[in-house]
């Protein structure tokens, strides 16, 4: 239907604009960092076996690779291949692992041209020479990421550049192949009794895989303390189903499965007012659940609604005597009672007599106290037809309506799928990083649902006063609820720190990016602040020294062992290496965005 289309278009958008960018590309010359993907389940269902090649990074020379057609040695820790000037075509590098017929494997590696003119790829193979391979690089500098079923007992990776000019180069680097094996859930994510989960959605995880190709995979090993996936949206539960016991009902009665939805189902109900109810009195008769809200929040409350005997749909503000608004289902004519209660009401004709109701609320207090109601005077047996009820943080208007059951129950696809941080306990850590730079840069699609406490969403070493660290968090109430970035030399012996000139209302979904350069003269450059695509005002209170950013793990959703995060992370991305250009970062910022839907 119409208004089902057309509360996708938002998310479509997005969609599209992720499609023509990967965030792989950041990492093309191999780049130190991180890429974390939420949205990418079969990466938290499929947790990966012991490395298979033994010196993928070459920092035992040559170790366990050949070369056809040239020589290979290893160069800044990357396999550097110069073409001899005998051969012409299948120029080769190659390493033989032992695999398992029938079992799946990932395949990683970077592939940089070098000095060459001619395109080449990486590639997995049944033979040393990979003229049959399972799988291809695009034909370019980048990083393949490929999923491969074994046909062979010994497998063999490596890489081609068909047709390169005498004594020119190329190199490849951080290539891996692991086993993907069956569901751990002692490691991965289990429910509350311990048992195997039987959805994707709604579950603690254990480990987080960057898709990188740096093996910077975060991991939780404390079932208590993991994360949860989720892609819910909307705060109702039952929201096809007005007869359950979560809706409550005063003077209306509801007929289940009454009439046609507008997604082609029998399942929109009927909701009636009981004989002589008056449409004005009490405040509380009507329909509606309680559900805890944050106080001053605006939320957006939509039902789908058709007129059956009666034609007036109409909302009650409990909180206020003689606020109401009501919708006629027939005009789809709009009489707001206080539009200090009801901001900016909508009724959108959805085809076949049924609209798309919507407003977004004034200032709740603590709980839904809309009521849902017949606009006339009940007589018991007339009504009108509801569906598809939403309950949302206003800001996250331009997501589609989404059908819930249950808590573990809903729909997911179209949805921006996120790590649902506690702000009690939760949190991941990843192994060492090396980063090797004085730069680095942080792209994050945060939803913040708290500022009572420091909230960490990514940080580099053990605390923010060590050598070599940076930090991402948003700062408590006290400091107003706002962005704060640090980062720090190692050579330093002061912090540098940028705070965002915005304060961030609670909740609030955002990107936000910071980019670090140590080596930067003026404080105020060392860190910049960007929130969804706009620059922000930065102020520097020291500076953040000399030196490079040291080897160190990589907390998210926590930092100093505490500080924890109350809020969801939609995208993470974390990369070391030469400051990003204006078009770089505006296409990473429109991808993190397509993942989150802050703008």
């Amino acid at each position: 239907m119409f208004g089902l289309r057309l509360g996708k278009l938002g998310a479509i958008a997005r969609a599209i604009a992720s499609f023509s960018f990967s965030p792989a590309s950041l990492f093309a010359a191999g780049e130190p960092g991180a890429w974390y993907d939420p949205s990418d389940i079969d990466r938290y269902m499929t947790p990966l076996g012991p490395e298979l090649v033994s010196n993928g990074d070459f920092s035992a020379g040559t170790t366990g690779w050949s070369a056809s057609g040239g020589v290979l040695v290893a160069s800044s820790g990357k396999g550097l291949f110069t073409k001899n000037a005998f051969t012409s075509a299948g120029i080769t590098i190659a390493a033989a692992l032992s695999t398992e017929i029938g079992k799946t494997y990932v395949f990683s590696g970077t592939y940089e041209k070098g000095t060459t003119a001619t395109n080449g790829f990486l590639w997995v193979s049944n033979n040393g020479d990979g003229s049959s391979y399972y799988s291809q690089s695009p034909s370019s500098d980048g990083t393949l990421v490929v999923n491969f079923i074994a046909t062979a007992t010994t497998t063999y990776v490596g890489s081609r550049s068909d047709s390169m000019t005498a004594n020119t180069t190329y190199l490849i680097d951080n290539i891996s192949v692991r086993e993907l094996t069956a569901i751990d859930t002692a490691t991965m994510y289990q429910d509350a009794a311990g048992t195997t989960p039987v959805t994707a959605v709604e579950q603690p995880v254990g480990r987080m895989l960057d898709k990188s190709g740096n093996g910077a995979h975060a991991t939780q090993s404390t079932a208590t303390s993991r994360p949860v996936l989720s892609a819910r949206v909307n705060m109702f539960t039952k929201t096809e189903q007005f007869d359950d016991g979560s809706w409550f009902k005063n003077a209306h009665t509801i007929t289940a499965n009454a009439a046609i939805a507008p997604d082609g189902t029998m399942t929109a109900d009927k909701l009636v007012a009981v004989n002589g109810t008056d449409p004005n009195q009490p405040s509380s008769n009507g329909m509606y659940q309680s559900i805890s809200l944050i106080a001053g929040v605006p939320y957006l409350i939509s039902f789908y609604a058709k007129a059956a005997e009666f034609n007036i749909l109409r909302f009650r503000d409990g909180a206020q005597t003689g606020a109401f608004l009501d919708f006629n289902l027939t005009t789809g004519a709009i009489t707001n009672g206080n539009a200090s209660r009801f901001i900016s009401p909508v009724a959108e004709p959805d085809g076949s007599g049924w609209y798309r109701i919507s407003f977004t609320t004034g200032s709740i207090t603590s709980s839904v106290a809309y009521p849902a109601r017949i606009g006339q005077t009940g007589d018991g047996t007339s009504g009108i037809y509801i569906w598809g009820a939403s309950l949302v943080p206003a800001n996250q208007a331009s997501l589609p309506y989404q059908r819930v059951n249950t808590a573990t129950d809903y729909d997911t696809v179209g949805f921006p799928h996120y790590l649902r941080c506690d702000g009690i306990d939760d949190g991941m850590v990843t192994g060492t990083i090396t980063p090797g730079t004085d730069k680095a840069q942080v792209f994050a699609g945060v939803r913040t649902l708290s500022n009572a406490n420091y909230g960490g969403v990514v940080g580099l070493g053990a605390t923010v006063g060590d050598n070599g660290s940076f930090l991402f968090w948003l700062r408590s109430a006290g400091g107003g609820g706002q962005i704060e970035a640090y980062g720090r030399g190692s050579t330093s012996a002061t912090s540098g720190l940028q705070t965002a000139a915005s304060a961030l209302t609670v909740p609030s979904t955002f990107v936000s990016t910071i980019q670090y350069d140590i080596a930067q003269a003026a404080i105020d450059d060392e860190i910049k602040l960007r929130l969804n695509g706009a620059a922000q005002a930065s102020t520097g209170s020291s500076t953040a020294g000399t030196g490079v950013f040291s080897s160190a793990a990589m907390n998210i959703g926590q930092y100093n062992g505490a500080n924890r995060l109350n809020g969801n992370i939609h995208s993470l991305i974390v990369r070391f290496g030469p400051t990003l250009t204006e078009a770089q970062i505006t296409q990473t910022e429109t991808w993190v965005n397509g993942k989150t839907g802050a703008y």
